[in-house]
């Protein structure tokens, strides 16, 4: 506890830095307006400043249990003091505004703002740089930059995010390093190609921000939509993609100077995925509503690839595509991009784990006698790999459905709720229908909806099994 308290007062003195930013922003403008960024600087320092100095302990090391209790308490902690701008600041209350700071850190996208063109431009890039911090994880800066975490560091890094490849280098730190430069490079090379597209410098950043964290804010509120603009669009598609990519295999092709990422069948099943679907709504939007092919190639790659990756911008309203674009959506919301990515969602590499599996039980069905051993990437999928599976399996759904049960019981539609839940879990953003769709926002929903969707992020930004091995007491006896 005292371990884990400590670093917690690291991670807030952290955060208040990165509040200099706006800070900043505001200052260069001369505006006036500073006080709430102030209040939270100084509240959160202090706060930070005090537990990492009357609760620093003499050894730092944490046992298995501490890593989880350590992760759950970070992403639980960050958003309560991450909010204190927005609450002063914006005419909306608590509830409000941490609902918006946990979809901001969690990279779901989900807004209860509207309006986005008239409020203060350092709010604006506040929830960009909250979801630009949430996208790589408060663990990869804290492991990357403090050397006591190299004691069970992979673990601390997996409980924030399950699915990270174990081996790439025998340095961990040195990993994350790399990890984290990748990131920063990703982010700079994608402010720039929107800059030069035909975005301000200011909305150039936020939206650098929020697309290579596949989180999805934006600073309108029609999203990318605004814009109208072929290249805007593409080039959104492309560091989306690149973001949902497993960033270890990136950074060792780059390292290695090879671009052979295609050698990763979870990414050559992630491009074939895309180019598959965007093919069959394409040809659907062509027959159906009449578009011309590049207009239909353009608006289905941008939002199927903005919703498989879990990004949640959104160019026009494709619910109204029709009853056929919206069960498909139903359908990839979920699905989200590779495992270490930036990305949410079920992951690829679990969808090509289940259909090998089903594919074995096809074969095996046809001959009974056989003997066929499973693999993926080829590496065996042993027996913990396939009980880890099911369990994730189970419990994403069960979270989804329990979710939705619940806002039904407040009085959300059917399809409102499910989406919504689905969108919060897999941290998509923007869910179905006509308050909650790609052209709405979740301000309209009431306090108890908002925290149970607020919970919901949480899970799926943990992957559900940190968040709920710290809920279970029963997991924590010896």
């Amino acid at each position: 506890m005292q371990v884990s308290l400590y670093l917690l007062g690291i991670a807030l003195q952290g955060l208040s830095v990165f509040s200099i930013l706006p800070l900043l922003f505001n200052m260069l403008k001369k505006s006036h307006g500073n006080i709430p960024f102030l209040t939270f600087t100084i509240v959160s320092y202090a706060a930070g400043l005090s537990l990492s100095f009357f609760l620093k302990p003499k050894i730092i090391s944490m046992q298995y249990k501490q890593v989880f209790f350590f992760t759950s308490l970070l992403w639980l902690t960050i958003p309560l003091f991450a909010a204190i701008p927005l609450w002063l600041e914006l005419d909306i209350n608590y509830t409000d505004a941490f609902f918006e700071t946990v979809s901001a850190i969690t990279t779901t996208g989900a807004t209860v703002l509207s309006k986005l063109s008239i409020i203060e431009p350092e709010i604006l890039l506040w929830r960009s740089l909250l979801q630009w911090l949430g996208g790589i994880g408060f663990i990869v800066f804290t492991i990357a930059i403090l050397p006591f975490f190299h004691i069970k560091s992979m673990l601390l890094f997996q409980s924030e995010s399950t699915g990270w490849p174990m081996k790439v280098t025998s340095n961990f730190r040195d990993l994350f390093k790399k990890i984290l430069i990748f990131y920063i490079a990703l982010t700079i090379l994608c402010c720039c190609c929107y800059f030069v597209a035909g975005m301000t410098f200011f909305q150039a950043i936020n939206h650098s921000l929020t697309t290579v964290s596949t989180g999805g804010y934006s600073v309108f509120d029609n999203s990318l939509g605004y814009y109208n603009n072929y290249y805007i669009y593409w080039i959104a598609i492309l560091f989306m993609i690149l973001s949902s990519m497993t960033f270890t295999t990136l950074v060792k092709c780059i390292s290695k100077k090879q671009l052979n990422i295609f050698a990763n069948s979870q990414i050559k099943f992630f491009i074939l995925f895309l180019l598959l679907f965007w093919l069959i709504v394409s040809v659907y939007l062509i027959v159906t509503r009449g578009y011309w092919w590049f207009d239909a190639l353009t608006a289905s790659a941008f939002n199927i690839t903005s919703v498989v990756t879990t990004t949640g911008y959104a160019s026009q309203d494709y619910s109204s595509w029709g009853n056929f674009a919206v069960a498909l959506f139903c359908l990839l919301l979920i699905i989200g991009g590779c495992s270490g990515s930036t990305a949410g969602g079920i992951k690829i590499f679990r969808i090509q784990i289940f259909f090998t599996t089903f594919l074995n039980y096809l074969k095996k069905t046809l001959h009974p006698h056989s003997m066929n051993m499973l693999t993926y990437n080829n590496k065996e999928i042993n027996s913990h790999i396939m009980f880890s599976l099911i369990g994730f399996s189970f419990a994403f759904i069960a979270c989804v459905f329990i979710i939705a049960l619940l806002l039904c019981l407040d009085g959300m539609s059917l399809l409102s709720s499910f989406s919504s839940a689905a969108s919060a879990v897999a941290n998509v953003g923007p869910g179905l229908g006509e308050i909650v769709g790609p052209s709405g926002n979740f301000a309209s929903l009431s306090n108890f909806s908002k925290w149970i969707l607020c919970f919901g992020m949480l899970l799926g930004r943990l992957e559900i099994t940190t968040l709920v091995i710290v809920c279970i007491p029963y997991l924590w006896m010896k």
